[in-house]
């Protein structure tokens, strides 16, 4: 349910945001207060001229969250909500906490982020554009799970 209900708010109330118009429309933000008063917790991250923004949906208030002077994006809560993933169009996997604080590459020149089912861990494409890695947040150690020169497997069965 709790992945449904982001979805619907992505989908919902992220895919009218335009380019440059951080103002909600009257039928956006007649939405996004119903949806408010369902979710009141609900929360949302964006993307919008290359930068990262957040706002809680009920109390629409949008504040920008990275500004690097690189473009920033793909932002994505952890399973757990606590922290955030993201990446700069120049390379390289950030993590963050859910308050936007300790901002900390975790995977240079990594790109295609996501996170692992159980939060655990970070898995993207590596700088080298072949390998899959896995970034492993307790111990902060970076493998390789995936690497097609090496493995035959090519994802498709025979």
């Amino acid at each position: 349910m709790k992945t449904m209900a982001r979805l619907l708010v992505l989908v919902s109330i992220g895919s009218g945001l335009q380019a440059g118009a951080l103002t909600p429309t009257a039928k956006q933000l007649a939405a996004r207060q119903a949806l408010g008063d369902q979710l009141p917790t609900a929360k949302l991250l964006w993307t919008n001229k290359k930068r990262i923004y957040y706002s809680p949906i009920k109390d629409w208030n949008p504040q920008l969250i990275t500004a690097s002077g690189q473009s920033e994006m793909g932002p994505c809560w952890s399973p757990d909500g606590t922290k955030i993933i993201y990446h700069k169009a120049a390379g390289g996997v950030w993590l963050m906490n859910a308050d936007f604080s300790n901002k900390t590459e975790i995977i240079p020149g990594g790109h295609t982020a996501t996170w692992t089912r159980d939060g655990k861990g970070v898995t993207a494409i590596a700088s080298d554009g072949y390998r899959v890695v896995r970034y492993d947040l307790a111990g902060k150690t970076t493998s390789t799970i995936y690497d097609p020169r090496v493995s035959p497997y090519n994802g498709q069965e025979v």
